[in-house]
């Protein structure tokens, strides 16, 4: 018959006040959201272009698969698709960084035709707005 496992309580202090949290210390959600989200990030980071997403995926993905791992070592022996989760993310990460270093003038001229649309909408804003109000 499997048991249940303890669950640690501390006290948290947030905002002056003091709230009771209990842990589990079950780092299998996140390892598995890690897990998925450093296949998804992978995945996404191979488009060229649209790969720089995969960084931030990734990198949340790497949050996910290191604080499992780290809770994991505590209870050998520590899984293996955490590590591979680990290792995908800092893949993904890499690529996202490699298509931005890559289509750098690309992300630099969409940056400067946003900036130029934004500045026309707000001259034709404050044009309406003048000749409605008859400044």
């Amino acid at each position: 018959m499997m048991s249940k496992p303890e669950e640690e309580a501390y006290e948290v202090e947030l905002f002056g006040r003091k709230f009771q949290a209990r842990s589990s210390g079950n780092p299998k959600p996140f390892g598995k959201i890690g897990f998925g989200l450093s296949i998804l990030g992978f995945l996404i980071s191979l488009i060229p272009f649209v790969g720089v997403a995969g960084g931030g995926i990734g990198f949340i993905s790497l949050i996910f698969c290191g604080i499992a791992y780290i809770h994991a070592l505590r209870t050998p022996p520590p899984q293996k698709y955490l590590l591979i989760g680990i290792v995908l993310s800092v893949i993904a990460i890499g690529m996202a960084i490699f298509w931005r270093i890559y289509f750098h003038e690309i992300f630099d001229g969409i940056s400067k035709i946003r900036k130029a649309y934004q500045d026309k909408m707000l001259e034709i804003f404050i044009g309406v707005l003048k000749d409605r109000l008859g400044w």
